[in-house]
């Protein structure tokens, strides 16, 4: 939060690292491919294949074959901003950017789990995945 970041404004060493941009992260590079600044394979890898590969998830993570996990984000095609962030850090530093895509569901292992920006199943709930 930002009341975090403040506790470090006069020693950076209890400052935490970094910034809040998870939630952000999907809809501003799918943005950035519409817009004709990164190629389809530069957003998919970038955002589900690379990670996965680098975690050490491939291929039960980052890619939509049988016997993967079935996590899919579907993206509206409407001008979004984010101003209000579901995160702990309460502010988002994109908070002025212009998206062109919003979240409209998400599905993990193939279970619907957020559709129009409500939580659908409160009840599921994740797996450890031991890294390979």
């Amino acid at each position: 939060s930002l009341k975090d970041k403040a506790l470090g404004k006069e020693n950076f060493l209890i400052c935490p690292n970094g910034i809040p941009g998870v939630q952000e992260r999907v809809p501003i590079m799918f943005s950035e491919f519409l817009k004709g600044n990164i190629s389809a394979k530069s957003f998919l890898n970038t955002c589900s294949l690379n990670p996965a590969k680098i975690f050490g998830l491939y291929p039960q993570k980052g890619t939509i074959e049988i016997g993967s996990d079935a996590d899919i984000v579907v993206l509206s095609l409407e001008n979004f901003k984010f101003t209000s962030p579901i995160s702990k850090a309460n502010y988002s530093v994109f908070e002025n950017y212009n998206s062109l895509v919003k979240v409209h569901s998400t599905f993990i292992r193939g279970n619907l789990i957020l559709e129009n920006g409500n939580l659908k199943n409160k009840t599921f709930k994740g797996i450890f995945l031991k890294r390979k």
